[in-house]
């Protein structure tokens, strides 16, 4: 396996747990639309967003609302829950260009997020797609869910890895 630094991947989704018993998993995407998950043939794996190790694809598909994967090396259901919350990724390289100004989701995982009040909620661990709107899960000293809407995130420093969100602590 080969390693890469943070700078050169783009997280794309999260294992979620194994599917079956041969080693198969359940991925949640973090792409906009989840069948372009499936159009990277070169993924990698991290448990840590630090440390970058590429795994080869066998096979993946779109499962419901999730894509079911399997992997080089990952034969069975014990193997698989290994890799139960490794981030998976891609290097930026190979995704399209943005407007400035915009983002991908995993530009924002790991920011953390204040509110007005500048009370830390914690860091962004992941989004929830709901139709609606996304919404981003929190992680500090409890779990919080944030709707990801201009009127709630009023500002997304990627740079100085902060989210400015006018939300109220009690939630």
């Amino acid at each position: 396996m080969s390693s890469r630094k943070l700078e050169e991947i783009v997280v794309m989704g999260k294992v979620l747990v194994p599917y079956g018993v041969n080693g198969w998993v359940k991925v949640y995407s973090f792409t906009e639309k989840i069948e372009s998950f499936l159009k990277y043939k070169k993924l990698f794996f991290s448990k840590d967003q630090k440390n970058w190790h590429e795994i080869k694809v066998k096979e993946k598909k779109l499962h419901g609302k999730t894509i079911i994967a399997s992997f080089l090396g990952i034969s069975d259901r014990t193997e698989a829950e290994r890799y139960k919350d490794y981030f998976i990724g891609v290097p930026k390289s190979l995704l399209p260009k943005l407007k400035a100004g915009q983002y991908y989701w995993s530009d924002l995982i790991g920011c953390e997020v204040l509110n007005l009040k500048n009370i830390s909620f914690g860091l962004v661990d992941t989004f929830i797609k709901t139709g609606a709107n996304d919404v981003m899960v929190v992680k500090g000293n409890k779990e919080r869910l944030i709707p990801y809407i201009k009127k709630t995130v009023l500002k997304a420093d990627t740079k100085n890895g902060k989210i400015i969100v006018d939300w109220d602590e009690e939630f």
